[in-house]
């Protein structure tokens, strides 16, 4: 008895080893169990400056819902600041209107 309890505390030992370093134990099982493929790429610099200063995407982040309406959080002199053309803010108005209109 005692012999065989210390050949099955190494064979848990070694399991326990072997998928402890394993780093993706957890195996993606969506989709029925089929892997699937991330293609994730880093970001350099430029890409993420080129996200940051994108004005559209700016504007788009700060739409604002309240009690069920959509607002632009900007007045029109924080957009020049910002270096936003009067024509892309008002351009984002009308979409926020609309999207007001629409519910």
């Amino acid at each position: 008895m005692k012999k065989s309890v210390f050949r099955i505390i190494p064979l848990f030992a070694l399991m326990f080893f072997f998928t402890a370093c394993h780093d993706d134990i957890y195996s993606d099982i969506t989709n029925g169990g089929n892997g699937v493929e991330h293609n994730r790429q880093p970001l350099d610099s430029m890409d993420l400056y080129n996200i940051q200063i994108d004005k559209s995407t700016i504007l788009t982040n700060l739409i604002r819902n309240n009690n069920g309406r959509y607002y632009l959080d900007l007045t029109e002199q924080d957009a020049e600041i910002l270096g936003i053309k009067s024509e892309l803010y008002n351009n984002a108005l009308r979409n926020v209107e609309q999207m007001n209109n629409n519910k």
